[in-house]
């Protein structure tokens, strides 16, 4: 079965939604029709798409809080599928109708005749989502039966967090959502995020403040001299380093270049689905995983961007000489290609075609 899956990596302004809707929708607009670009089967958008993600209390995100599939983000997306024939995902911020109401961070998934296919809420929190008074799903993750050209893919969700163990408290080889994904059989799968750069000034705690400030205004300029790309066949840049240690290096801010660091670890999170020398169990079929993150900065928060379509192949050593390849647990490993991913601070559609076989 092929098909064909557009991510649009974006930039949302902080709680200024009505902006950044219409600039994505522009996007598509000069993507699939100027360009005239080949329509995709499935559109993917990042982790609370059109409102910003890093919300400091519940007071503030309030304005912005949505009806359980029913908001203005499902409004935009199901106009967004009808208009280009397409499945939808996007996050958003929802809150429920239980009583008590509860606030999730959530995705909704379209059809391409707007209907509500499917509402998945994050599982794993991150201490973002608990500053906005965040709830846990309490059915953790989720696979379902996704009809497409009258073909069924079981296809499972995650949002950002729950690629990690579980508040960074469970065993990192516990590998929940990716166990949970490739227990049920799942062959699509599906994460919108609001990843963190390495190079996040959040995450140094060494840094003054006056030195997160430096660093975010050089970040900031450095994005606003990147123009929008599309990335529709696989550029120079995308081209997979050949060298261990140019996967592992400490990345520098290069906002047209996909930071692998990131790329490296997403892959690790999916280690039950890699063929590796320490594994009895190899894919029978491959799975396709679609990361599609955000850029920009919110405060002193970095995200990465990097949007990644991974394709999980279950290729076997055929020499004792590859056998080092298979216990690479990166984009080494032969058992993994990366399809294409965009820079870390660049907004741009990335589009692919991909074969479940």
């Amino acid at each position: 079965m092929k098909l064909r899956i557009a991510c649009l990596q974006l930039n949302p302004k902080l709680g200024e939604f009505e902006e950044n809707a219409n600039f994505a929708y522009s996007l598509l607009q000069e993507t699939f029709k100027e360009k005239q670009v080949k329509k995709p089967n499935l559109l993917v958008l990042p982790e609370l798409a059109l409102t910003g993600y890093n919300f400091q209390s519940q007071q503030w995100i309030e304005p912005f809080l949505e009806e359980t599939a029913k908001g203005a983000s499902t409004q935009w997306a199901q106009k967004v599928s009808r208009t280009w024939d397409c499945f939808t995902l996007i996050g958003y911020p929802e809150k429920s109708l239980e009583n008590p109401p509860r606030i999730y961070n959530s995705a909704v998934l379209v059809s391409p005749q707007g209907k509500v296919i499917n509402n998945y809420r994050k599982s794993f929190l991150y201490e973002a989502d608990e500053h906005w008074g965040c709830s846990e799903s309490s059915d953790r993750f989720q696979t379902i039966d996704l009809s497409i050209d009258g073909k069924i893919v079981k296809t499972s969700f995650g949002i950002c967090m729950d690629l990690n163990p579980y508040k960074f408290e469970a065993p990192f080889t516990d590998f929940e959502f990716s166990g949970h994904c490739l227990k049920t059989g799942a062959r699509l799968i599906l994460c919108p995020m609001a990843w963190l750069s390495p190079l996040s000034p959040s995450i140094k705690k060494d840094l003054s403040e006056i030195e997160k400030s430096r660093l975010e205004k050089l970040y900031l300029e450095k994005m606003d001299n990147v123009e929008f790309k599309l990335s529709n066949e696989l550029k120079k840049d995308e081209v997979l380093p050949t060298r261990i240690n140019e996967t592992l290096e400490t990345v520098n801010f290069e906002p047209s270049k996909p930071d692998y660091s990131n790329i490296n670890y997403w892959i690790l999170r999916f280690f039950p689905f890699l063929t590796h020398v320490y594994k009895r169990d190899v894919l029978k079929e491959n799975a396709v995983a679609v990361l599609c993150n955000r850029v920009g900065i919110e405060s002193d928060v970095l995200y990465g961007g990097s949007t990644t379509i991974l394709n999980f192949n279950g290729k076997l050593p055929a020499t004792q000489e590859e056998l080092e390849l298979y216990g690479q647990t990166n984009s080494l490993n032969p058992s993994v290609e990366v399809l294409g991913a965009l820079g870390m601070g660049q907004q741009g559609i990335l589009v692919r075609d991909i074969e479940l076989t």
